[in-house]
């Protein structure tokens, strides 16, 4: 009791004086370790971080914000940004604090870290000590006049019973664990602050998909972006990925030129039409506004007019690597990064979040109709392909009584043409099937990378049929809710229990792959020709052969992503076994597709 009321005395004396401009107090106060950034050691400076700064300076100041919630990219320096929020606030203004983070071992590391600017800061060198907890969950700091914890989020218990918190920090929302008949995580810290006077909460991280806790909690707030000039118009603007300019480093083949990609991608302003040269980033951010764009039109006295459509005191902001200023970042870099994804769901995924700062949209998809397949159609005929192919996938639906099979020709570009399907028997009618690959110009092209699904109770079966014909056949397996970054992932060697070899399994994210055939190529395709669908004219493209099947494009269409609550789930109406297997050659074109020639392919 007599502690508590000594630290009340100190903080009514300590926040006497008024608060530096964050900005200017982080200039004048704040230096860099190389642990924190080997490339920028030395004072605070806005350089490389004027959008993020300039952002936290107008939440951390005024009175009109009392939440910030960040949607951002993986190189938005959020955290930093944070803990130099602490730190000015344990120098200026203490407060109770909360920094609630995935696991207590990344709350650690942020301690070290916050650890390192406090004492370096001229105002507050020394002053952090440890606190012992019994909570394994929860770290807690003594500072002058304030206690910080430091926790994991993956215990209701760490967030609750924390008294009279100043400012609550919530990092990488998304990645923390859901806790079971709670609330989410920003709610529940929200209790902490809610009988404190100017108390204020950030949190932020890069978004997962449209049901994750940090999209949602974005979408009733102010909705602010970084505005900036055209150097040539000065239109204002937000940096966004679809301006990006990069389809003038490609040759006739559809083949691009990565070191041109690199150096000469460029962003088309979307007022004068202009492309701008990365030179050009640096001056348009140190010019930029952060302005709210969730407005809601409502009418009053028979007029229309725009007002707010954000919860008072939400500053909602949104944020991207398009505006990062760092090695690796730059826009050519980028475009890198989007043409490796084409074909990957992982990486297309994980583009998405970490890069676009935006939420990875699974949202249903449109039931499949016959006639968008049709519309799919190419000038050849079964058993031929269009072009010739770089290489030649084979793979095959493992069913009780036989294999169902789909071959598709692959270019460079990643365009896919279906050539042939069908069911057989024995294993040998597989290999055979293989080897004829598909028709170009009078002869046969072999497939040269074939996968077979293991087939529920005849996965020993097909393990062992491939086991000599690696590493032209593989075994696969589909699992649901794999992580984005074991997207597709190779098991080990294993033994059987006749202690038998057996090959190792590539694995996949089944749901990633069907939203990659089903919605992105098939539905999305057969809309190309639309005006509002015109951009995908240059993603690769699926054709089906001119003489289709009527049962094969019933069981291309009978898969769909619903809706159960709050999740999402594929529904099957009907049999999908040729739908499985096309997905399959979509999956061996994502493990061999950066293979450019036929030859390559043989021989690794």
């Amino acid at each position: 009791m007599v502690r508590a009321r000594v630290d009340g005395m100190r903080e009514r004396v300590w926040t006497v004086r008024e608060m530096v401009p964050f900005r200017d107090w982080c200039r004048e106060n704040i230096a860099l370790r190389s642990t924190e950034n080997a490339d920028h050691v030395g004072p605070y400076k806005t350089d490389k971080v004027e959008s993020m700064s300039r952002l936290w300076e107008l939440f951390l100041d005024g009175e009109e914000w009392r939440e910030l919630i960040l949607v951002k990219g993986s190189q938005s320096t959020a955290t930093t940004h944070a803990l130099l929020g602490i730190a000015r606030n344990v120098a200026e203004s203490p407060g109770n604090t909360i920094y609630t983070i995935h696991s207590i071992d990344e709350a650690r590391n942020i301690s070290r870290r916050l650890g390192d600017f406090l004492e370096d800061c001229p105002l507050t060198g020394g002053m952090m000590s440890e606190v012992p907890s019994n909570d394994k969950t929860t770290l807690a700091l003594r500072l002058p006049a304030m206690n910080l914890w430091l926790t994991g989020a993956g215990s209701a218990g760490a967030l609750a019973s924390k008294p009279g918190v100043k400012l609550v920090v919530v990092d990488e929302v998304d990645k923390h664990a859901d806790l079971k008949g709670e609330a989410s995580t920003v709610d529940l810290l929200r209790q902490r602050m809610k009988a404190v006077e100017g108390a204020r909460l950030a949190a932020f991280s890069t978004p997962t998909d449209e049901l994750g806790q940090i999209t949602k909690e974005a979408k009733d707030g102010s909705g602010h972006k970084d505005f900036v000039p055209c150097p040539y118009c000065q239109h204002m603007q937000f940096f966004d990925h679809t301006r990006l300019r990069w389809g003038h480093c490609q040759d006739l083949a559809g083949m691009y030129d990565l070191e041109m990609v690199k150096a000469e991608t460029r962003y088309q302003c979307d007022g004068c039409g202009k492309e701008i040269e990365e030179s050009h980033k640096a001056g348009m951010i140190e010019k930029g506004e952060w302005r709210p764009t969730n407005y809601k039109e409502i009418e009053r006295d028979g007029v229309k007019i725009m007002v707010p459509g954000w919860q008072p005191g939400k500053l909602s902001a949104y944020h991207n690597d398009l505006y990062a200023m760092w090695v690796g970042s730059s826009w050519g870099d980028l475009a890198l990064e989007a043409i490796a994804a084409h074909g990957n769901p992982g990486k297309l995924h994980a583009l998405f979040n970490n890069r676009w700062g935006k939420a990875f949209r699974k949202g249903g998809v449109a039931a499949l109709k016959s006639e968008d397949i049709w519309k799919l159609r190419g000038p050849y005929k079964r058993g031929g392909v269009p072009w010739e192919p770089v290489f030649v996938t084979f793979c095959a639906d493992t069913q009780d009584d036989c294999y169902k099979f789909v071959i598709c020709a692959w270019n460079e570009k990643g365009d896919c043409a279906v050539s042939d399907w069908g069911m057989v028997l024995a294993w040998s009618d597989i290999m055979e099937r293989a080897r004829d690959g598909v028709e170009w110009d009078g002869k046969k092209i072999v497939s040269r990378f074939c996968l077979v699904d293991e087939g529920g109770h005849r996965t020993r079966e097909v393990r062992r049929n491939v086991l000599p014909l690696r590493p032209w056949f593989f075994a696969s397996k589909g699992k649901g809710g794999v992580q984005v970054k074991t997207t597709l992932a190779w098991g080990e060697f294993e033994v059987d229990k006749d202690g038998m070899e057996t090959v190792p399994v590539l694995t996949y994210d089944d749901d990633s792959f069907k939203r990659l055939l089903y919605r992105d190529r098939i539905y999305k395709g057969s809309r190309a020709g639309d005006k509002k669908s015109a951009a995908m004219l240059e993603d690769p493209i699926i054709i089906f052969p001119t003489d289709l099947e009527p049962e094969f494009v019933a069981e291309l269409c009978s898969e769909r992503l619903e809706r159960v609550g709050r999740k999402w789930e594929w529904k099957t109406h009907g049999a999908n076994d040729f739908g499985d297997a096309l997905k399959m050659n979509f999956i061996a074109h994502a493990q061999v597709g950066h293979m450019v020639s036929t030859r390559r392919v043989e021989k690794d």
